[in-house]
């Protein structure tokens, strides 16, 4: 909650399938995750997501 907002991507749609095209490396840093409505094709680094959040929650790493 101390680190301002980053848009980490936009979902993709595969089929009945949504995928956030990130690299392991910026997801592992991250603690929670959520999903805003934004202009087509995302937002800019320096703007950051709007507000309200359609869904958010914790990121949780597990091993598989």
């Amino acid at each position: 909650e101390g680190d301002p907002a980053r848009s980490l991507g936009v979902l993709q749609s595969k089929g009945k399938t949504l995928r956030l095209p990130v690299s392991e490396r910026d997801l592992a840093s991250a603690t929670s995750l959520a999903i805003s409505v934004e202009n087509k094709g995302g937002v800019t680094q320096t703007k950051g997501p709007r507000l309200p959040y359609l869904f958010k929650g914790p990121v949780i790493q597990k091993a598989m």
